[in-house]
């Protein structure tokens, strides 16, 4: 009985041992890739200073690593790499899939401009004001700064991913920047519910101010109307400025001075009855 106990128990040693010897051998990290996902790569490092900044654990077993700590350290290294995610191809390899993160907003504030993206991490900062152009980002204000520093990400409750919203709408940056010329992000009270919400105003290369409240709820849906307000907004000269029998407006049509001036409001029935028609936008004349 003894001897069957030590034959066992020599057998279970084995293959542990086995176990431990391909852990560290077979399985343990060799070789790490870099897969480019990204269009630009103008401030983009190199493979080998990626694969460096990662400091990863070779020789490591795979199946053990920590994959955060290598995705940390090579984006506090370089500020605009984004890594997607670390992948794992047995027995022995790490592929790191990477974009590059795009300059799409600039913040003024004290005499600097602070460079982000639409997650409102910090890539650049450089001296003086930002003036906004169609070929370079948009500039947004309502962002609290708090003296972040490259690499930091900014946090404000106000803040929405308009970025994004614009892609679900098939609009990309380059066209997103033909067409707004500022965003600020800002909170109203809401008169129907008494309650402080989300706002945010997106001024035009024409001067028009287009406000979308509630803008934490349908966002993408929100924009939809923007655009098509946008588009069709000179085609309104000569339309009737409102139906509504008790406006001092009623009876009176656009005129092209009168959009110069005009304004639109954007933004959410409280009651849905038709989900073709919950949100809405009215386009007003300059009180």
């Amino acid at each position: 009985m003894k001897k069957k106990l030590l034959i066992t128990g020599g057998i279970i040693l084995g293959v542990i041992a086995v176990l431990v010897i391909l852990l560290f051998t077979l399985f343990a990290v060799r070789t790490v890739k870099v897969d480019y996902r990204t269009s630009t790569t103008q401030n983009m490092p190199t493979t080998e200073q990626i694969i460096e900044a990662g400091e990863f654990s070779y020789g490591t077993p795979i199946m053990f690593i920590k994959k955060n700590n290598f995705k940390n350290k090579i984006e506090e290294k370089y500020p605009y790499v984004e890594v997607i995610n670390i992948e794992t191809v047995f027995p022995n390899k790490l592929i790191v899939h990477v974009k590059e993160r795009e300059e799409i907003y600039a913040i003024n504030e004290n005499g600097k401009a602070y460079f982000v993206d639409n997650t409102l991490k910090v890539l650049r900062i450089e001296e003086g004001e930002f003036i906004s152009t169609q070929n370079n980002a948009i500039a947004i204000s309502g962002i609290e700064i708090k003296n972040a520093q490259v690499g930091d990400f900014l946090s404000d409750e106000n803040y929405v991913d308009v970025y994004n919203a614009f892609v679900a709408n098939n609009r990309l940056l380059y066209e997103q920047k033909e067409i707004i010329k500022s965003i600020e992000f800002s909170t109203f009270k809401d008169p129907n519910t008494q309650e402080s919400n989300s706002c945010l105003t997106i001024c035009t290369y024409d001067n028009t101010l287009y406000y979308i409240y509630n803008s934490n709820k349908f966002l993408s849906k929100k924009i939809t109307k923007f655009l098509a307000v946008f588009t069709d907004f000179y085609n309104l000269v000569g339309k009737d400025v409102t139906k509504d029998a008790s406006s001092s407006y009623f009876g009176q049509v656009w005129t092209l001075d009168m959009l110069k001036s005009a304004y639109v409001i954007i933004n959410n029935n409280y009651i849905i009855e038709d989900m073709e028609d919950f949100i809405f936008a009215n386009v007003l004349p300059k009180q």
